[in-house]
């Protein structure tokens, strides 16, 4: 099968992992920013694997650290375009509960300078062991 891969000079979203769906949308500028079109989602493949990067040149792009993720490719896929906007989806089969462990923090924030208003908020609580 096919496979392309894809090198991140940044840490990715830890809930990544193999098996899991990634797509691409185009995106648009607005005002010098990309915007994600939406539109058009084309699925790339499933994640085959997840390394941290740390080389100096991997096939010709120079990267100090990051991750490289290689994707199973989809064959309908020829060609994604430059400044596509990646994103990827948990498979289903698998990832079935809500979040594990013992503890949990959650902080909301409101980065507007406009006032707004949380009208409700809810927790699911399961007991997974005594």
């Amino acid at each position: 099968m096919a496979s392309v891969q894809f090198v991140f000079n940044q840490n990715l979203n830890v809930s990544l992992q193999r098996g899991d769906t990634v797509y691409y949308t185009s995106t648009y500028s607005t005002g010098g920013e990309f915007t994600a079109g939406g539109n058009n989602i084309t699925k790339i493949g499933t994640v085959a694997t997840i390394q941290y990067a740390p080389v100096t040149n991997l096939n010709g792009i120079n990267v100090e650290s990051g991750m490289l993720v290689t994707c199973n490719l989809n064959p309908n896929i020829i060609e994604i375009p430059t400044n596509s906007f990646l994103f990827f989806s948990k498979n289903s089969l698998v990832n079935t509960s809500s979040v594990k462990g013992y503890f949990a923090e959650v902080q909301f924030k409101n980065n507007s300078i406009n006032k707004a208003e949380l009208f409700s908020t809810a927790c699911d609580i399961s007991e997974s062991s005594k």
